[in-house]
C-alpha cells in the first residue's frame, strides 16, 4: 500500500520548524528517520496532511558531553550512536543497548529522537530514557521544556508533547562509581547488575559508593503501555540466567 497525499516541508533551522509546526498544528507530524512512521503510514493506520521533515536541521544531529551529562541531538542516528566513543564511556548503557534495534540498514536511519517520540513501550529508547532518568528537550515558538523521564510518555504510542514542539534532543546523566552493564545480543535484550533493561522483562539500575548502593532504579515493560517503575532490582549473576528465569 502506499501513503495518502500529503505535503512535505523541509525546514533547515529549529526556528523555522518549530514556526510550521505552530501554523499546522494537529494537521501535521514530524518525520525524522521514518523508520517506524513510514510503514505505519504505509497501511493507512494514521494519516497526516503534512509531514515536517526535520532530516535536513544540522542543530539536531550530535553526541556532546556537556558537563555530568551526554546531549544527544533528536536526529542523530541510532548508528552514531552505537560508534559513538563518548557514548560509549559516558552512557555505556545506551550504547549496547544500539546493537539490539532492528538490523543496521534500520541503525543507518533510525534516529534517537524519533524513537523516544513515537514511544513504542517495546523500543530500546524509552527504556534506556526511563533506566537512567534522562531529560527530554522539546522546543515551541512559545517556550522550551525539559520534560523528566518520568513525564514524556503518555501511553501506548503517546507523548506529552504538544502538536506544536519539537523533540530536539535527551540528556544521559553520567553515572559515576562502580556500575555493570551487560548485553545479549540478538534477543532485544539488555541486562545490568549495575543498571539495565531487558526486552519484555525487567531492569533496574544501582550506582556504588564504596560498597553500598547510592541509587537503585528499576521498571518493568513492555506488556504494558508504558514502563513501569519498581522498587525491587532482579538479583542475578548472569544475563542469560536473567533472560531465562523471567520469561
Amino acid at each position: 500500500m502506499r501513503p495518502a497525499p500529503f505535503v512535505h516541508p523541509a525546514p533547515t533551522t529549529v526556528d523555522e520548524a518549530v514556526a510550521v509546526l505552530a501554523d499546522l498544528g494537529d494537521e501535521a507530524k514530524v518525520l525524522a528517520g521514518g523508520q517506524s512512521l513510514i510503514p505505519v503510514l504505509a497501511l493507512r493506520l494514521a494519516v497526516f496532511e503534512h509531514l515536517v521533515d526535520v532530516g535536513r536541521i544540522a542543530e539536531l544531529r550530535g553526541i556532546e558531553r556537556q558537563g555530568d551529562t551526554v546531549w544527544i541531538g533528536a536526529t542523530t542516528t541510532d548508528a552514531t550512536v552505537e560508534r559513538s566513543a563518548v557514548a560509549a564511556d559516558a552512557v555505556p548503557l545506551l550504547a549496547r543497548a544500539m546493537p539490539l534495534v532492528g538490523h543496521f540498514q534500520i541503525r543507518s536511519r533510525g534516529t534517537v529522537g524519533g524513537s523516544v517520540a513515537h514511544a513504542d513501550p517495546a523500543a530500546e529508547h524509552p527504556a534506556v530514557v526511563r533506566t537512567l532518568d534522562a531529560t527530554v528537550e522539546a522546543r515551541s515558538v512559545r517556550s522550551t521544556r525539559r520534560i523528566p523521564a518520568a513525564d514524556p510518555f503518555d501511553g501506548l504510542w503517546a507523548t506529552t508533547l504538544e502538536p506544536d514542539e519539537l523533540l530536539t534532543g535527551v540528556s544521559f546523566p553520567v553515572w559515576t562509581g562502580r556500575t555493570h552493564r551487560d548485553a545479549e545480543p540478538g534477543a532485544g535484550r539488555l541486562q545490568g547488575r549495575g543498571r539495565g533493561w531487558r526486552h519484555r522483562g525487567a531492569g533496574g539500575g544501582r550506582q556504588r559508593r564504596g560498597r553500598r548502593p547510592r541509587t537503585r532504579r528499576g521498571h518493568r515493560h513492555p506488556t504494558a503501555p508504558l514502563p513501569r517503575r519498581h522498587r525491587r532490582l532482579p538479583r542475578v549473576r548472569r544475563v542469560t540466567e536473567m533472560s531465562w528465569r523471567q520469561r
